[in-house]
């Protein structure tokens, strides 16, 4: 009988130890899974893609869509045509660090307003938590399928500067890449000229006409209103269409090269290859720079380039695109950094403001860009073509006139100073 009592005793401890660790796991479920924000956000349209050691920590990210019709959403309209919903993001850890690896932001297409696979009509809007927000669009983004679901995705290094993230969406409009004519020239016996821009929006030298149209189409026309002008136009800082993206993956599952500038410097040479009977001149900015040297320098058998003028072109790289280096200065104490590099805080605050942008613009090239990289090593191993004339123009004036040459800070940024331009 004791013995019977004794076992109905341990059966109802076991009941109810099994009870508890049951109890335990569905309360783990409910309110552990509460206080993570990456499963709070499964629903939502935004996701934000961290890669590992992007940051000096684990970094966790609360995104909270804003009410269509609160005063923060409506404040947003007046600045930027968002589209749907607007998501407010912060880091909830409190810190503002800039990532040393790009972070992925994923926004999901609304597939009424999806075009086709050649439109560009997204992009990716933002707020700064600055004093005085800024809003911007981030460059570069790029149109991908996942699974049956249509997505744009940008990339930064400035996550925590950035306070809200919605949808813009355009007029429809195809993608229109690689050499289109600016202007037909007449019949002029010197080569067409073919322009390559950088991240300067303004380098194509568009100028408004007028309802007379007495003003030339560009300043390029005004400088040679003989010659046929050509640009070549490839994705830099606007939205890549999902047609681009699937090519350039492609290109590095074929290749195994992960380098946007290389894939651009083959279309550019397949361009050319095109019209063997014509002579070009080439103009390039920046970036443009090293596509049309890597198209030409790469491919003996074109021979229908005769000049090649490069335009502040980081030919050796830069340091203003490793993010590294920006992670030293981004968001410290500018009273300490004047003191470390004995400079005045505003030169501080120029040249930080100069690199943050820099950086931005040039979104997923930034790889290719830092000096010793991979791309450039190969590039400057083909060695200058002895049947094209290069003329190479570095700018001196950048915006920050303090003559800091002896400084230890201007062996960092080389090229944002004073009488040190980028070649």
């Amino acid at each position: 009988m004791n013995k019977f009592k004794l076992m109905k005793k341990k059966y109802k401890i076991m009941v109810l130890t099994i009870s508890l660790v049951g109890l335990v796991i569905i309360l783990y479920f409910i309110f552990g899974n509460l206080s993570r924000p990456q499963d709070q956000n499964i629903s939502l349209r935004l996701e934000i893609i961290i890669p590992q050691d992007a940051y000096s920590s684990k970094k966790d990210i609360e995104i909270v869509p804003l009410s269509s019709d609160s005063p923060e959403y409506n404040n947003l309209l007046n600045y930027k045509n968002f589209y749907g919903d607007v998501y407010k993001i912060s880091f909830t850890d409190g810190t503002k660090e800039s990532s040393i690896l790009p972070v992925t932001i994923r926004y999901k297409l609304p597939i009424e307003s999806y075009f086709g696979d050649n439109f560009i009509n997204f992009s990716l809007g933002y707020s700064t938590n600055d004093q005085i927000p800024i809003v911007s669009e981030f460059t570069g983004e790029r149109i991908v399928k996942i699974e049956d679901n249509y997505y744009i995705e940008a990339e930064t290094f400035h996550l925590s500067k950035i306070n809200h993230i919605g949808l813009v969406i355009d007029s429809p409009r195809e993608a229109n890449y690689g050499l289109r004519i600016l202007k037909e020239g007449s019949m002029s016996i010197e080569p067409d000229i073919i322009l390559i821009p950088g991240t300067d929006i303004n380098f194509l030298g568009e100028i408004v006409n007028t309802n007379q149209n007495i003003y030339p189409q560009t300043f390029w026309s005004s400088l040679f209103p003989e010659r046929t002008i050509w640009n070549y136009n490839y994705p830099l800082i606007n939205t890549k269409s999902k047609n681009y993206n699937d090519s350039y993956t492609n290109f590095v599952e074929r290749t195994g090269l992960n380098s946007y500038i290389e894939f651009e410097g083959r279309r550019l040479a397949q361009e050319l290859s095109r019209f063997p009977d014509k002579n070009f001149d080439i103009i390039a900015h920046g970036i443009g720079g090293l596509i049309a040297r890597y198209a030409i320098e790469s491919n003996d058998t074109l021979s229908n380039v005769r000049n090649l003028v490069l335009i502040s072109t980081p030919n050796k790289g830069t340091n203003l695109a490793n993010p590294l280096f920006f992670n030293l200065i981004f968001n410290k104490n500018l009273k300490i950094l004047s003191s470390y590099f004995n400079l005045e805080e505003s030169t501080l605050l120029k040249s930080i403001l100069n690199v943050n942008f820099y950086l931005n613009q040039i979104n997923s090239y930034y790889r290719d860009l830092i000096p010793n990289s991979k791309f450039l090593e190969n590039l400057n191993s083909f060695g200058l073509r002895e049947d094209v004339r290069y003329l190479v123009i570095a700018g001196t004036d950048p915006g920050i006139n303090e003559d800091i040459s002896e400084n230890y800070f201007s062996r960092l940024y080389q090229n944002i100073f004073k009488g040190m331009g980028m070649v």
